[in-house]
C-alpha cells in the first residue's frame, strides 16, 4: 500500500517541474512571434501583393487627383471637422463607422489620408484572397488580378467612399465565419461593426441574426448587436430619439430615394462588365 503512494507521489513531483519548464521555456514565450514569423514566411507573396496594390491605388490616385463628386469632398471635410465637433460624424448619412476610422490619418492631410484608403481596399483584396485559401480554391492568388482588371475597382477604390470600408467589414465577417466553425463571435461583431458604416447591411445582418438564434448562439447575438446600439445610444443622448439608429437610417433612406435617381436593376447586368471586370465575366463564362 506504501509503494503504491510513493509510486504516486512521485508521479506528481516529477510532472510539477515538467508543467513549468513548459510554461517557462523559450519556445512558449515567443511562440507568438514564432507563429507570426512563420505565418509571414508562408504568405509572403500574397504580403507582396499586398504591400505592391496599396502602392499602385496610390500611384492611381496621383494621376486622379482632385475629388470625384461633392460626396466624396464632405466626407473628407467631415474627417478633419472630426476633431472640432465629433458629433459631425454621426448621421446615416455621414457614416460614423466610416468616419472614425479616418479621424487620424485625415489628421496628417490627403495623402495618409488617401494611403489609409488604399490599405483598406488592399485588405480587402487579401482577405478574398484568404477565403478562397480557406476553401481550397485551386488558384487564389487569382484574387488580385480579377480586382485590379474591374475598371470600377481600379478607378474608385482609393477614394473616400464608405462602401470600400464597409466591404472590408464584411469580408472580415465572412473570413471568421468560415475560419471559426464553432464560434460566430468575432463574424458577428465584424458585421455589427459593418452596419454602422452603411446602415443597408442590416438586410444582411438580419439573417445572419435568425441563423445565430437557430444555432443558439446566444454570446454572437449580443456581439451583433454591440455597435448599432452604441450609435443608438450617442444618437440618443444628442436627439432623445430612443430608437435614433432606425429612425435615422429610415428618414435618410427615404430622402436618397426622393434625391438619387435609380437606373433600374436591368443597370447592374448592362454595367457589369465596368463593376466586375471583363476578365471576370469572361471566366464566369467559360468556367460555369
Amino acid at each position: 500500500m506504501s509503494s503504491k503512494k510513493n509510486i504516486k507521489k512521485e508521479v506528481i513531483e516529477t510532472s510539477i517541474p515538467v508543467a513549468k519548464d513548459k510554461i517557462n521555456s523559450p519556445i512558449e514565450k515567443t511562440s507568438f512571434w514564432s507563429k507570426f514569423i512563420h505565418y509571414i514566411k508562408s504568405d509572403w507573396i500574397a504580403l507582396l501583393l499586398v504591400i505592391a496594390n496599396t502602392a499602385l491605388l496610390y500611384i492611381l490616385s496621383l494621376y486622379n487627383d482632385g475629388f470625384y463628386q461633392g460626396e466624396e469632398a464632405n466626407h473628407y471635410i467631415n474627417m478633419k471637422s472630426f476633431w472640432n465637433d465629433p458629433s459631425i460624424i454621426m448621421g446615416s448619412s455621414n457614416k460614423p463607422g466610416f468616419k472614425i476610422l479616418f479621424v487620424i490619418p485625415a489628421l496628417f492631410g490627403q495623402m495618409f489620408a488617401r494611403i489609409f484608403q488604399c490599405l483598406i481596399a488592399s485588405l480587402i483584396v487579401y482577405f478574398t484572397y484568404r477565403i478562397a485559401k480557406l476553401k481550397n480554391y485551386q488558384f487564389p492568388l487569382l484574387v488580385f488580378l480579377l480586382f485590379m482588371t474591374s475598371p470600377l475597382w481600379a478607378g474608385v477604390s482609393f477614394r473616400y467612399y464608405p462602401e470600400i470600408a464597409g466591404a472590408l467589414f464584411l469580408v472580415l465577417s465572412l473570413y471568421c465565419h468560415f475560419l471559426y466553425p464553432n464560434s460566430k463571435i468575432w463574424a458577428a461583431l465584424f458585421l455589427s461593426y459593418a452596419m454602422i458604416i452603411r446602415g443597408e447591411l442590416m438586410f444582411i445582418a438580419f439573417p445572419y441574426f435568425l441563423y445565430l438564434v437557430f444555432n443558439k448562439d446566444w454570446k454572437a447575438i449580443i456581439a451583433l448587436g454591440i455597435f448599432p446600439f452604441i450609435i443608438n445610444f450617442l444618437g440618443f443622448l444628442q436627439t432623445n430619439d430612443i430608437l435614433y439608429f432606425l429612425n435615422n437610417n429610415r428618414e435618410y433612406a427615404a430622402w436618397a430615394k426622393v434625391n438619387y435617381a435609380k437606373a433600374g436593376f436591368d443597370h447592374h447586368f448592362v454595367m457589369s462588365g465596368v463593376t466586375l471586370g471583363y476578365v471576370m465575366l469572361v471566366g464566369v463564362f467559360l468556367y460555369s
